[in-house]
């Protein structure tokens, strides 16, 4: 079952992911990409067990700068958003097929009875 998150401010979020490019004997390019997770904040962990790395303020340009960073200087920054920081509700199981695309595939599903009222029942 799909789950929209978004920040509660309705501002972007920036998640922490590394990339690569290879360049293969056939000579195409394999591109990869991973996203950085971390145990979950409140919110994430009522429905998985962990989620990605969020970046928020600086945090966003210590990841994007192009300096090394130590174990110390990463372990400040893989961290788990802090508690009341996401918004999320069910979507339909839709918004998982490459041929759909349209806005209404991260509107909230309407009728779902198992869907928890996060903001009242998790957070109190």
């Amino acid at each position: 079952m799909p789950y929209y998150f978004r920040a509660v401010d309705g501002g972007p979020l920036a998640l922490a992911g590394l990339w690569s490019l290879r360049l293969l004997a056939d000579g195409s390019v394999s591109r990869t990409l991973a996203l950085v997770t971390v145990a979950p904040n409140r919110e994430a962990g009522a429905i998985h067990s962990r989620m990605p790395v969020v970046l928020e303020g600086t945090k966003r340009a210590a990841w994007l700068s192009e300096r090394a960073f130590s174990p110390e200087d990463f372990a400040q920054l893989a961290v788990s958003a802090p508690d009341r920081t996401l918004s999320l509700y069910r979507v339909s199981p839709e918004v998982n097929r490459v041929a759909q695309d349209q806005p209404s595939l991260v509107e909230p599903l309407v009728g779902a009875t198992d869907q928890p009222d996060f903001f009242g029942d998790l957070l109190g």
